[in-house]
Order: structure tokens, then sequence, then C-alpha cells
């Protein structure tokens, strides 16, 4: 009955968002000077300043957008999170999520990216809950045990995109987000209510990757070597995003273009990952 009520609200909020705002003006950031840009697609643009921060800034209009990305299934872990399931999923390189990605989007893949907190074993289960194509894969393993009351949920739904509130008293037995696509993450000044034993360190300098979303069509990913949590967002935002979030970070901060190692893992052994994200091009005029 919660979750119903929830699932309720969390639709209403998404339709009554996009009805508020029914012209989506077009974003125009006001781009920072150290950030250059170097590379344009189809929907996409691609920035990047001296300290090795890159900005992927995806219009939606033009087609270009993101999708969820997972390893290879491979049983049930512990108890789930929020009345859910727990998947575990094989841990895989970037590269391999690369590999997989092109070859379903041919040469209209243009970078994947880490994702989803996770637990350091392999197989591992996700931390929150993650939505693919309007089913719900997992729901996690850490519930309320894990930052309570400082996460969010960015939805993908034809081609419009938001972040919004996620609720801790979710139960997933029935129902699942009102989006093709989901993730759950931190807000920008989260990181901070959790176990003792765990953090985010948000005001100290370390690799992160943050999303945002603007006027329901853009949608922003920073991936960076060293930011604090606070820069971070700010970044983002002075790039025209309105709402920010926190992914995985740490070693796990990764990005690819094109095949390339754009921002590598960390660890003395690139961190392997069992979510990521694609993002894929739009279609050029003609085809």
């Amino acid at each position: 009955m919660i979750m119903g009520k929830y699932i309720f609200l969390l639709s209403f909020a998404f339709l009554l968002s996009f009805l508020l705002y029914p012209s989506f003006p077009q974003v125009n950031p006001a781009i920072p000077a150290e950030f250059s840009l170097i590379q344009t697609v189809t929907g996409i643009k691609l920035y990047r300043n001296p300290k090795g921060d890159f900005i992927q800034v995806i219009d939606l209009s033009q087609g270009a957008s993101i999708e969820v990305l997972l390893g290879e299934p491979v049983g049930e872990g512990e108890a789930a999170a929020y009345g859910g399931k727990n998947p575990l999923f094989q841990r895989q390189t970037l590269q391999q999520f690369w590999l997989e990605f092109s070859e379903t989007f041919g040469e209209k893949a243009f970078s994947v990216y880490n994702g989803q907190f996770f637990n350091l074993k392999n197989p591992s289960a996700l931390a929150f809950p993650v939505q693919v194509k309007g089913k719900l894969i997992t729901t996690g393993y850490a519930g309320n045990t894990e930052f309570p009351g400082e996460k969010v949920v960015l939805g993908l739904a034809e081609n419009r995109a938001d972040i919004l509130p996620f609720s801790e008293d979710s139960n997933f037995q029935k129902d699942s987000f009102p989006f093709d696509h989901a993730i759950v993450g931190i807000r920008e000044d989260g990181g901070t209510k959790t176990v003792e034993w765990y953090s985010k360190d948000p005001l100290k300098e370390r690799p992160r990757t943050f999303m945002g979303v603007a006027n329901f069509d853009h949608i922003f990913i920073l991936t960076s070597p060293g930011k604090t949590q606070g820069d971070a967002a700010k970044i983002l935002k002075a790039f025209g995003a309105e709402k920010v979030m926190m992914l995985d970070g740490g070693g796990s901060t990764q990005l690819i273009i094109k095949g390339i190692d754009f921002v590598s893992s960390t660890d003395a052994t690139p961190r392997t990952i069992p979510q990521a994200i694609g993002v894929f091009e739009g279609k050029k005029k003609g085809e």
C-alpha cells in the first residue's frame, strides 16, 4: 500500500513537471571558461578542462540518450532491500562494456562510464534500485542502511529525463518506477548519513561520477579524476543542470569515448564493475 502510494506520487510528480514546462525552453549553458569543446556529434557535446574533468552534454530532443548496461546475471544475492530482489552480476572491465555496447549501437555508440554503487565481491550485487526498459532489475542490498534520506532517482521516459526524491519506505514486490530506465543515486550533498565505517568523503577531492538534468530534455555527465562533491555539483550547474545526483566514484570512476580511455580507474589494477551506462548519438538529418 505504501509503495503503491509512492509510485502514484512519483508518476504524478513526473507528469506534473512536464505539464508545468510545456515549451521546453532551449538550454544555452554558460560554459565555464576553463572548459573547451573537444568533440561534437548529433545530440552530444564533449567538454574538457586542463585538470582532466570531462562533461558530456546530451540533448534528448536530438535523439541522443543513455542506456543502462549490466554484467551477466549469475544468480541471487542475499536478502534484498525494500522487499524486492537482489540478483548478482558478473563484474567486467569498462572496455568489455564498451565492446558490448558498440556491438549493439554500432557507429552511434559514443561513450560508456561507470554507474551504480556495488559491493566489491565478484559476482557483485548493486546497492540501490535499477530499472531497465520498464523492468525492475534489482532493488539492491543496501536499503536504508546506507545513506538514508539522501537518495534520489534519475528517471528516463520517452526522451524526457528528471531527478526526483526517492522514498526509503519503498516496497517493490509488485510495483516499479514509472520510467523506462531508472537508477537510484545519492543527492549532491549526500554521502554523510551512513554506517560508521564508510562515507563518500564529500569534502575530499576524489574521483567522481555525477549526473544532472535540465528542462527534462538535457542530461549532463561529469567524470572527474578528483573533485569534492560540492565542486562536482557546481560544475554541472554551471553547464545548466538544474538537478544533480552522484553515482559511484573512487576507483570505479572511469570513462571511455569511442573505445579510448579518457578517465581510467585509480586502482592499481583497473577496477571491474557490474553496471555501466552507455551514451549513444542521435540521428543525423536524412537518416
